[in-house]
């Protein structure tokens, strides 16, 4: 390890080339993303693995000045909550070894819920070099964000379902919907209900797997409309905490006026944690007295002693499809199939 008085010295290629027992141009060539066909994959891990050691910085100048690309790879995160969900930490995961496969560099930012500062972030990665973004979630403002980063020729894709958005990739939460009510009917489960916000693709899946039911029928016999999805949740590690709490509530609500139905569809594994407290508390084990479904398939619904289903992303293919299509500036909107996921089996 490096002493804290090398880490306070300005670390050169020199040091880097010294420890590495390379050539400066070498160490320069494996930095920039360059390493030849005669560079092993072992060669460039130990460099860039000194550089980070030294606190290597590199300074892009010469290149911008040049008018060169850097190779850069901005990973925007929306809202700062979106750091605690499992399934973005999966994603942001993936997307970093990718683009590290390729020989690009990464940035993951968080974005704030200031329009003017999501902007200054913008340009101040563009003036760092930053050649491509990739939106998780869309940040507040995100049509100067997107319009700047298309207007200094930046390419840029974003990964949600969001209407009117014409770079996208995400994943069809419509299917994944649509599998749990399929699995439903092959197990003649028919008296359920769902947990959602006022407006989703979930509503939609449920009208198109039930088409000879009115929109109000629909409403009566399955869903349990919350607003409380609608407003802001607090960000910090308590996101997780605040989402179970709902899923809590919800369940606590129904309990009170009727008794439990076959099957409880909750809009994220993390509200599905709440259910099942609310359950316990009431005596109903779940998994065996309810069937319950949520969504994600988080590591604590996949280690969970009851019988429970989730829906799984498939996040590594959506990186995948992220990636592919962050170089060009065509229209893609792109969903990829979930996978049900039964976690018993």
């Amino acid at each position: 390890m490096a002493s804290d008085h090398t880490k306070s010295k300005k670390c050169t290629l020199k040091d880097i080339a010294r420890r590495s027992d390379l050539s400066c141009a070498a160490v320069s060539q494996i930095l920039n993303n360059r390493g030849g066909a005669f560079t092993s994959e072992a060669t460039k891990k130990l460099v860039r693995s000194i550089a980070e050691e030294l606190g290597y910085k590199q300074n892009f100048s010469h290149k911008l000045q040049r008018g060169d690309r850097t190779n850069t790879v901005a990973l925007l995160m929306s809202l700062p909550r979106l750091e605690w969900e499992q399934h973005i930490q999966s994603l942001s995961m993936h997307l970093t070894e990718l683009c590290n496969t390729k020989e690009y560099a990464t940035y993951v930012f968080h974005m704030t819920l200031s329009p003017g500062r999501n902007l200054e972030i913008i340009e101040k990665l563009i003036e760092r070099g930053t050649d491509h973004f990739i939106l998780i979630g869309l940040p507040k403002g995100h049509g100067k964000v997107i319009s700047r980063i298309e207007a200094l020729n930046r390419s840029w894709i974003a990964y949600g379902n969001h209407r009117l958005i014409k770079r996208q990739v995400g994943v069809d939460v419509e299917n994944g919907t649509t599998q749990i009510l399929q699995y439903f009917r092959e197990h003649g489960i028919s008296d359920f209900k769902m947990f959602l916000p006022g407006r989703s693709e979930r509503i939609s899946a449920l009208k198109a797997f039930y088409p000879e039911c009115t929109d109000q029928e629909l409403h009566d016999r399955y869903l349990c409309i919350d607003k409380a999805f609608e407003e802001p949740l607090h960000s910090g590690e308590t996101i997780i905490v605040q989402l179970a709490e709902i899923g809590y509530r919800q369940t606590r609500k129904l309990l009170e006026t009727s008794s439990p139905p076959q099957a409880l569809v909750y809009l994220s594994d993390y509200t599905m944690q709440g259910g099942i407290r609310a359950l316990y508390e009431s005596g109903i084990i779940p998994g065996r007295d309810v069937v319950l479904a949520g969504f994600n398939n988080t590591a604590a619904v996949q280690g969970s002693p009851f019988r429970l289903i989730s829906v799984d992303q498939n996040i590594e293919q959506v990186a995948g499809e992220l990636f592919a299509h962050l170089f060009d500036d065509s229209p893609c909107r792109i969903k990829v199939a979930p996978a049900l996921k039964l976690n018993w089996i």
